[in-house]
């Protein structure tokens, strides 16, 4: 954890009284947060100082206006620690709203792998429960926009524990992410991730993350986006239960145009991704990837699965993609319909 970073906002959450359980603070940002230029900043911080009742109602984080990151490794919202204050109850409500990601290594929002113990530590059944209480939604209407280059517009590197929202006492079967809710991420720029599982994502659930209807809003890719990734894990497992259409157009009526992306990328050897509906884009998006594995040593899995459709209308794009080390299997459908436009020279 780094605390040497300048904060814009800080939201530090506090209610000791049980006499008061309908009590709570809210903060509403409905202006301009604009990181413009330093390096680790945080346009708005959200920590606990004290909480005590599981019961009470929550508080909430609403950014109503636009957090603009405009600087280098800094993030638009993030989840903080303060070891002295958390008992056990962090119940928060965040509408992340708009966040533009400009400038190189920035986050648009994160939930940071903090309050780490090893399993044997008395604290770990309290500090692995960190995130249970709180959830994370884009707000109608509003979205993580990611420009710049090597920026990431969702990374989550903790999240509910596996006993969270378990479907049976002791199934241990939660969704990592089933406290968020209707996220929305454009991706643009150049080498940026929309939504990451981060490489040192906390052992309090391995579970695979589900992006379904419920967890997404929309996720795509925006004009000139370039040598990007929508969805990539670097730790365990994401499930794609939800359609994604990558097919916008600018104010003129023309296709967006884009080149090297890849929708979903599963990294590492242990790592992998399914899917399970219908990944469609557009003609503009020439040398798209449909799914991609790879790793740095040999895998004993598959690492990418299609059991849905893959339909990819620009010029020379691949459906599924694994590596010298990486395994895919497809039991679904890939349509490659090449279609593209042409150069004065009819290419």
């Amino acid at each position: 954890v780094n605390s040497n970073v300048l904060v814009g906002i800080e939201h530090q959450l506090w209610a000791t009284s049980r006499n008061h359980p309908q009590s709570s603070s809210t903060l509403l940002n409905t202006g301009e947060i604009i990181l413009a230029s330093g390096n680790n900043v945080v346009g708005i911080m959200i920590d606990i100082e004290r909480m005590v009742d599981p019961d009470r109602i929550p508080h909430k984080t609403i950014n109503d206006g636009k957090i603009i990151i405009n600087n280098q490794n800094s993030i638009g919202m993030d989840f903080g620690q303060y070891i002295y204050g958390y008992s056990g109850v962090f119940k928060v409500d965040v509408s992340l709203g708009n966040i533009i990601v400009n400038g190189k290594n920035n986050y648009g929002a994160r939930m940071k792998n903090i309050f780490v113990k090893p399993q044997t530590d008395p604290l770990y059944p309290t500090w692995s429960k960190y995130y249970d209480m709180v959830t994370v939604t884009s707000g109608t209407g509003k979205k993580i926009t990611v420009n710049g280059e090597e920026n990431v517009g969702m990374a989550i590197g903790k999240s509910l524990s596996a006993v969270a929202r378990e479907s049976a006492p002791g199934a241990n079967d939660t969704n990592p992410i089933a406290n968020i809710s209707d996220l929305n991420i454009e991706v643009a720029g150049e080498k940026n991730i929309g939504f990451l599982r981060l490489k040192d994502y906390s052992d309090n659930n391995t579970n695979d993350m589900i992006l379904d209807s419920t967890t997404m809003g929309t996720f795509t890719f925006g004009n000139g986006a370039k040598n990007s990734s929508l969805v990539r894990t670097d730790k365990h497992g994401i499930q794609v239960k939800k359609d994604i259409s990558i097919t916008g157009k600018d104010a003129d009526g023309n296709d967006y145009t884009g080149s090297g992306n890849t929708v979903l990328h599963s990294n590492g050897e242990t790592q992998h991704v399914y899917n399970y509906n219908t990944i469609t884009v557009g003609k503009g998006f020439t040398k798209t990837v449909g799914m991609a594995a790879t790793g740095t040593k040999a895998s004993t899995i598959d690492n990418i699965i299609n059991e849905g459709t893959i339909a990819l209308q620009a010029k020379q794009s691949i459906g599924m993609y694994t590596d010298k080390f990486s395994q895919g299997k497809n039991t679904g459908s890939i349509k490659l319909s090449g279609v593209g436009d042409t150069d004065p020279s009819g290419n």
